[in-house]
């Protein structure tokens, strides 16, 4: 097959990214041809069909929106961009005049590219398989979330992003959401797609609860790509708690902190450490910096940069349990699937996209939004360190069924060659 893969980003910055390179691998090792289309930065991974790619928003080399110089290109960029972008469309439609494309996978789009690729595809005939990694076809916040708690009131009413402000906290934005998600309903942009992909069942049902098609949803787990088990010990003192990614408050990040704050009233530090990797935005890095030295946490916490790919594996081998404390139900964030891959359970919330996608036999559960739920479960961890080992041993076994790379492949692309058929 001939398969083009649409992202709107092509460097590591996230998830989504390492997936679609991932991805890319595995169904080249499988003997596809895999095509491209991204937007130009310079971090980019090289492609052979970067000529293709269209400009980033305000030609820059940014993907953050608050570190886009703003001007009159930025603007100019970012609206037709969020509405329908003829620029973006003629752009891809001038790859496809010379690739033939059997099947399009389309990833995250949206902002730096745009909705308008789809009704390119459309007019080759290309059938389009869109992969979900966050929600906002049918939340514009993207992430069923405000005021640090779940949100799905545009179920009841699509305004319901101007009442709230749910864009920036502006109603400016808001608005401009709301018309642009607008548009894209009245032209039935995805009502185009022959086949949706969700990671896990709590994001298949949300998007059948707000209407889709249940036959045109299929969830396929992301897949780890390596699978290691762990030599089972027994857990020794300090126990290493480890908390991966980006630090925002939809992540939990400032409740673990907290937590950690409360559980060290009362037990002795030389009991557990808490290593911290990650963070997007220095301005957030600087509060938990801020936070650590405040309320004299240093002697347990320590606040690491991001993590470079090469050692991803050896800081989730060498952590006893890996915490992931957001507030947000997620979309099955990598960092689970890291963790188990490696031999580390984890410490997740009770709901959303934890609930549907681990069980107890690897995961200490804790009351979604509780802080002091999460301190009681890693008091718990600490007083019975047992239970670290015993959950270790089903880590690999339970990441091979669940996120196992072949099954993944193989069922993809049977929806490819299912809509390429027809």
């Amino acid at each position: 097959m001939q398969i083009l893969i649409i992202n709107y980003r092509f460097h590591f910055t996230g998830g989504p990214e390492r997936y679609m390179f991932n991805v890319i691998e595995e169904l080249e090792k499988r003997g596809h041809k895999i095509i491209t289309f991204s937007v130009k930065n310079n971090k980019n991974i090289h492609s052979d069909y970067e000529s293709h790619f269209p400009r980033n928003i305000n030609n820059s080399n940014e993907f953050l929106f608050e570190k886009y110089k703003k001007g009159g290109l930025f603007y100019y960029d970012f609206l037709t961009r969020e509405f329908y972008s003829f620029y973006i469309k003629n752009q891809l439609e001038n790859l496809l005049k010379v690739e033939k494309i059997d099947v399009c996978y389309l990833l995250p789009h949206k902002g730096s590219l745009s909705p308008s690729i789809i009704d390119s595809l459309k007019k080759y005939n290309i059938p389009i398989v869109h992969r979900i990694s966050d929600y906002n076809i049918i939340c514009p916040q993207a992430g069923l979330y405000r005021n640090r708690h779940f949100c799905d009131q545009c179920k009841k009413s699509s305004k319901n992003v101007i009442k709230y402000k749910c864009i920036r906290n502006s109603y400016l934005f808001s608005t401009i959401k709301y018309f642009s998600s607008s548009l894209h309903k009245k032209l039935s942009l995805y009502k185009k797609i022959e086949h949706f992909i969700t990671t896990n069942d709590f994001a298949k049902n949300q998007f059948i609860e707000f209407g889709f098609d249940h036959e045109k949803i299929t969830t396929i787990k992301t897949f780890a790509n390596n699978i290691n088990s762990k030599k089972l010990t027994n857990p020794t003192y300090p126990i290493k708690f480890l908390y991966v990614g980006n630090i925002d408050d939809s992540k939990g990040t400032f409740d673990l902190i907290e937590a950690i704050k409360e559980l060290r009233k009362n037990i002795n530090t030389n009991l557990f450490k808490l290593e911290i990797y990650g963070g997007l935005r220095e301005h957030e890095r600087e509060r938990v910096s801020d936070l650590i030295g405040k309320d004299g946490l240093n002697d347990c916490i320590t606040l690491h940069s991001k993590v470079a790919s090469n050692l991803v594996n050896q800081i989730y081998h060498d952590a006893d349990v890996c915490i992931i404390p957001a507030r947000s139900v997620e979309n099955l964030p990598n960092v689970l699937i890291e963790s188990l891959s490696n031999g580390t359970p984890i410490v997740v919330p009770d709901f959303g996209s934890f609930a549907s996608a681990v069980d107890q036999s690897v995961a200490y559960f804790f009351e979604a939004h509780s802080i002091d739920s999460l301190k009681c479960v890693l008091r718990n961890i600490i007083d019975k360190p047992m239970t670290i080992k015993e959950k270790s041993q089903f880590c690999a076994d339970f990441a091979n069924k669940n996120f196992n790379k072949d099954k993944h492949m193989d069922t993809l692309l049977n929806i490819f060659e299912q809509y390429i058929k027809k």
